[in-house]
C-alpha cells in the first residue's frame, strides 16, 4: 500500500466512515488493488398472485439495487440486516430472503449478493461473520 493511499484513507476516515463510489473513482488503478471493500446487490422480485399459483421461476416485476461501497463487513451488513435472510443459496455470496405474502396474494422474494469491491472472492471468516450475523442456515 502506497503512503499517499493510506493518507488518502485517513484522510477520508476523519470525514466519513464510509467511502463512495465516487471516492473510489479518485484512486489510481493500483491504490484500488490493495483497497479492500465491499458492496451488495440485492434483487427483489415481486410474483403476483397468477405467477404463484402458476409457480413461475421468475417475476414479471423485478427491481436490482446497487448497495453503496462499505470499508467494513461490519457495515454493509447492519445495512442489510433489517431484512429476514435464511441461507446461502451458493456459493459466490448469494443468499436467500424468506418469502413475504402481501395481502392480495403476491409474494416477495428477495436475493442479496455480497461481494468484494475488488472482485476477489469472499473468504472463509468472512462467510462465517456473514452466516453468524445474518443467522443464516448452513
Amino acid at each position: 500500500m502506497t503512503l499517499s493511499l493510506i493518507a488518502r484513507v485517513v484522510a477520508r476516515f476523519k470525514t466519513a466512515a464510509v467511502l463512495t463510489v465516487f471516492d473510489l473513482e479518485d484512486l489510481q488503478p493500483d491504490e484500488r488493488a490493495h483497497w479492500k471493500g465491499y458492496t451488495f446487490t440485492m434483487l427483489t422480485e415481486v410474483f403476483s398472485k397468477e405467477e404463484v399459483e402458476e409457480d413461475a421461476d421468475e417475476a414479471a416485476n423485478t427491481k436490482q439495487e446497487k448497495g453503496e461501497t462499505f470499508l467494513s463487513l461490519d457495515k454493509l451488513l447492519a445495512q442489510v440486516k433489517a431484512d429476514t435472510w435464511t441461507k446461502w443459496i451458493e456459493r459466490g455470496g448469494f443468499i436467500d430472503g424468506k418469502p413475504k405474502k402481501g395481502r392480495k396474494g403476491e409474494v416477495t422474494r428477495k436475493t442479496l449478493l455480497i461481494e468484494h469491491k475488488d472482485g476477489k472472492p469472499l473468504d472463509y471468516e468472512e462467510v462465517q461473520d456473514i452466516t453468524r450475523e445474518l443467522r443464516l442456515k448452513s
